[in-house]
């Protein structure tokens, strides 16, 4: 099941992004509620914050989850987007209300097979995203997995579905 921490937090990011905040790092861990020690950890890059804690940090920080990593939504993959709601897969689970399970995530993440059309719109809603920014985001995570050459894999019908991302490598 998906879950894991944020993923590629850039720590000299991180430290930048608190500076222009303007909050010292003992402040962060009183309103992140989380030790100093994590703290350390995070921004040393010992470790990452979970999908809830990496949430709280970037509202605490006044950002959006994708700067806490220097992603943007077009940069973004599938995984970006669930962490942006500050949410482990089990969570994408409950959220769904039974419309999809672990093996739909799990396969939706890995970019494996191109998800139906369907599939696309539960995530945008699920993400409170537009499809455009789903597709492109599984497009991306594609790419980064298995290399922008995997995109000639595609059917005709997954490259219409995917159109215009699904020939574009990410920006």
């Amino acid at each position: 099941m998906p879950g894991g921490r944020l993923d590629n937090l850039d720590p000299q990011i991180l430290e930048e992004i608190r500076v222009r905040a303007g909050l010292p790092k003992d402040q962060i861990a009183v309103r992140t509620g989380v030790t100093p020690n994590v703290i350390s950890r995070w921004f040393n890059g010992h470790s990452s914050p979970s999908p809830g804690h990496a949430l709280t940090l970037a509202d605490v920080l006044g950002v959006d989850v994708l700067d806490l990593t220097g992603k943007t939504m077009a940069t973004a993959d599938v995984v970006d987007l669930r962490h942006r709601k500050g949410w482990r897969g089990v969570d994408v689970v409950d959220a769904s209300d039974g419309q999809v399970n672990r093996s739909v995530i799990y396969n939706f993440e890995r970019a494996i097979a191109v998800p139906t059309a369907e599939q696309f719109n539960l995530f945008a809603d699920l993400y409170e995203v537009e499809v455009s920014e789903v597709k492109r985001a599984w497009v991306n995570r594609r790419i980064t997995r298995y290399g922008e050459e995997s995109l000639d894999y595609l059917t005709a019908d997954e490259r219409k579905l995917l159109s215009p991302w699904a020939s574009r490598r990410p920006q």
